[in-house]
């Protein structure tokens, strides 16, 4: 009579799904070591205490009767008075298109997004104007006394880029949550300016894309990130997936940073090396923790 040959496993089939399981392990821990690099990558990058740190040209904007000096914070470092004066900005320019949205205005919680530890804040102070010293008819020129030079006129906020390094479907990304200038500024090439800035920052850091969120409403912001800054509907965003909303996620992709341009970075290691291999030694050294 026939023995019942169930559950008898050849030494080939065994050797199959030993095979299997092993492709299988190896890629979990490649996806688990994918995933450190880039939490590691977002790590280093809001670990840097200046942004501007190395990139000079941006801490200035000359050009198009602007004379605009630019800071980088972030949140934590906000003062009060440059709190108030981006939300004051903020509600100014967006707080309509928000109240006539489905997400609302909830100025309690962009507030704290501004603040946010994990946030970078850049702002934009437009310098006094002194007016020329003017020379008289017989050559005099008129010059002040040193001992009591005049008070300058304060700096004023003319307006705010609010960035976040974050992690977005499985990539390292740099997300511009604001960008909002004063109307006098507009028109004047600072929000390009300042949007190369963004790409400049997320390819030091190695991050993969930049994204952003726009109402449909806002046609001018439309047409800006589309058409003269070449961002694309992310594949995120839900009029891709036949969803409903008034808002679409754009994003553009960041090319790799030249290895011979990685330097002047605050860290160390980065400085020599670039952003990606600090953050693969990071994901290297935690890898085997959970």
């Amino acid at each position: 009579m026939a023995r019942n040959a169930v559950g008898i496993a050849s030494p080939s089939l065994g050797r199959h799904l030993k095979g299997t399981s092993s492709r299988k392990k190896q890629a979990r821990r490649e996806r688990i070591t994918r995933a450190k690099e880039r939490a590691a990558l977002v790590a280093v990058a809001n670990s840097q205490t200046d942004l501007l740190s190395g990139l000079d040209a941006f801490r200035t904007y000359v050009c198009n009767e602007l004379d605009v000096r630019v800071e980088a914070f972030s949140g934590p470092q906000l003062c009060e008075s440059d709190i108030d004066a981006c939300m004051s900005l903020l509600r100014s320019n967006m707080g309509t298109l928000y109240e006539r949205s489905s997400w609302g205005w909830d100025e309690a919680t962009k507030r704290a997004g501004l603040v946010d530890a994990a946030t970078r804040v850049v702002l934009l102070r437009m310098q006094p104007t002194r007016p020329d010293l003017a020379a008289c008819e017989d050559d005099w020129v008129i010059v002040e006394h040193p001992e009591h030079p005049p008070t300058p006129p304060p700096q004023r906020n003319v307006g705010f880029l609010h960035l976040s390094f974050t992690i977005e479907d499985e990539r390292p990304v740099l997300y511009v949550l604001e960008l909002q200038l004063e109307e006098e500024v507009r028109e004047k090439g600072l929000g390009k300016f300042l949007m190369q800035l963004a790409e400049v920052l997320a390819r030091k850091y190695g991050m993969e894309a930049l994204m952003l969120t726009v109402f449909k409403t806002h046609k001018k912001a439309l047409d800006f990130y589309r058409q003269k800054l070449r961002y694309a509907i992310d594949e995120s965003s839900p009029s891709l997936w036949n969803h409903d909303a008034d808002y679409e996620i754009l994003s553009k992709p960041v090319e790799p940073q030249p290895q011979e341009i990685t330097g002047g970075l605050a860290h160390d290691d980065m400085a020599l090396s670039g952003p990606r291999d600090v953050a693969a030694k990071i994901a290297r050294a935690v890898e085997d923790k959970p």
